[in-house]
């Protein structure tokens, strides 16, 4: 998954998905990276992928559910950082 694209979705809340390429992870983003894989939004492999994505039967309902998770929201604090601006 290319970090800037992944990041730019999330900064701006656009659906995303991505097959998870990282096979050196730092402790800092393997949390991070067990809540997306278990939301569908990271995956293992391509095939991973298109069955999650063809399974959904709403594509803006799984997104909200996604969204409405704190994890979703600390990733997003720690390296979106669209809220380091806000007072």
């Amino acid at each position: 998954h290319p970090a800037t694209n992944f990041l730019e979705c999330i900064a701006v809340d656009k659906p995303i998905m991505a097959v998870l390429t990282n096979n050196d992870p730092t402790d800092i983003i393997l949390p991070h990276y067990d809540f997306f894989l278990k939301k569908g939004v990271l995956h293992l492999t391509v095939e991973s992928l298109i069955e999650h994505l063809n399974c959904l039967e709403d594509l803006d309902l799984w997104w909200a559910q996604v969204m409405q998770c704190e994890d979703y929201e600390k990733f997003k604090r720690e390296f979106a950082n669209i809220y380091s601006n806000i007072q």
